[in-house]
């Protein structure tokens, strides 16, 4: 037998057995179940039109090979039209499941930008929804934290995108970081402020090379000034909070708060008698 015809036979055969493989990778791993399983309290996917309609949206096909499954794109899609939902996994079960497993994202920040447009977002600054009102913001215990004072950089985005705050992103997204750290939920977080502004101070830029600094101001009209509030800002959370305990219900009226690092780099803070 020629080499060129065993080369032919060998191909041949070769080219069969990947046949095979490949029917019985559709065979037995074709998609047939695509399961939803919430990881916090949330009724988004619970009826079984919402799942039919998400599966379309994930691109995800019965029958399909589940080796193959492109999550990345499922995610992406998922995410970008349900802006709610997280998905924080895709789990592959053999021999033909996956289970999506999904939290609802929560409500954190009403990002002003211009006089009567806020965007609501999640701590990741993910946008949930838009309001756009000619009367304001109104901000309660319940509501997401009004913060103001930080410029947008893509303000033509739309629900289901990021917001991007100009050279502040990392600073917004520490301030519920910093608070989880302090053992304060979101439910609580937005319970304990009601706004948020950034603020500049020429005396703090000669001092710390840092002009920039929040402007805290709780339910009880309280304010607390975060100096250099980009460094080290789940430590100033705890000075603050342990301050707090000082500063209510005494000087709540007569005082405000400022929280400094010192050239040591010692973090402490100061009650300053209002002018």
């Amino acid at each position: 037998m020629s080499k060129n015809k065993k080369l032919i036979i060998l191909g041949g055969a070769l080219l069969g057995v990947i046949l095979i493989l490949l029917i019985l990778a559709f065979t037995l791993f074709g998609l047939k179940k695509i399961e939803f399983n919430a990881l916090n309290s949330t009724d988004i996917f619970s009826s079984s039109q919402t799942q039919e309609e998400a599966i379309q949206i994930s691109k995800f096909k019965k029958n399909s090979c589940v080796l193959f499954l492109n999550k990345k794109i499922a995610t992406q899609n998922l995410e970008k039209n349900y802006p709610y939902i997280k998905i924080i996994n895709i789990e592959t079960k053999f021999p033909n499941k996956i289970v999506i497993h999904y939290a609802e994202r929560e409500e954190v920040f009403a990002i002003q930008n211009g006089v009567d447009k806020f965007f609501i977002t999640d701590d990741e600054l993910k946008i949930l929804r838009i309001v756009e009102n000619a009367e304001g913001y109104t901000s309660t215990r319940q509501n997401p934290i009004l913060m103001c004072g930080f410029e947008v950089e893509n303000a033509n985005v739309k629900r289901g995108d990021f917001l991007k705050i100009k050279n502040h992103d990392e600073l917004v997204r520490n301030i519920s970081k910093s608070l989880l750290l302090c053992n304060r939920d979101v439910v609580e977080q937005k319970s304990l402020f009601k706004q948020v502004s950034l603020k500049y101070s020429e005396t703090q830029d000669v001092l710390s090379g840092e002009g920039d600094y929040l402007e805290i101001v709780d339910f009880n009209n309280f304010v607390a000034n975060f100096y250099s509030p980009s460094k080290s800002t789940t430590k100033k959370f705890q000075v603050y909070f342990a301050g707090m305990t000082e500063v209510i219900p005494y000087y709540i009226a007569t005082h405000y708060m400022e929280i400094y690092t010192k050239s040591t780099g010692e973090i402490f803070c100061k009650l300053t008698y209002k002018l």
